[in-house]
């Protein structure tokens, strides 16, 4: 079949569009289910999140800098948040239809956050059928 990835395009977000976009990114897909990686070359890739409900991706800026907050539901009172300090840019991954796929935020140090939806969005006039 066709490869996935070859269907996928990233897009990078310009810096001084950060906290609109990821505003927008966050009301589109709150809720959703996601997945958090952490990527180095010193540790390989490192799991911060798994299957949880996606609360808000936020850009706050920290005097010089910009600090990137990723947080999502472990349960009602139960959040966790993930923190990049230092980002050096941002992508969003769509597929060709323009369907967000994920984001992608890049680090000085070197570290790549992944942030991916568990499953892509269902069509409004879906009958819950996987096709395959």
């Amino acid at each position: 079949g066709l490869d996935m990835e070859d269907a996928m395009e990233e897009i990078e977000i310009p810096r001084n569009k950060w906290s609109t976009a990821l505003n927008q990114f966050s009301a589109a897909h709150q809720g959703r289910l996601v997945s958090l990686d952490l990527v180095d070359s010193a540790y390989g890739l490192r799991p911060e999140i798994r299957n949880l409900p996606l609360l808000s991706v936020t850009a706050e800026r920290t005097g010089p800098g910009t600090d990137i907050t990723i947080a999502a539901a472990r349960s009602p009172s139960d959040h966790i948040t993930h923190t990049i300090n230092a980002p050096s840019s941002i992508r969003f991954e769509r597929t060709d239809d323009g369907v967000d796929e994920g984001l992608r935020i890049a680090s000085t140090d070197g570290t790549v956050a992944i942030l991916r939806f568990h499953t892509a969005a269902w069509p409004e006039n879906s009958d819950g059928a996987v096709r395959r």
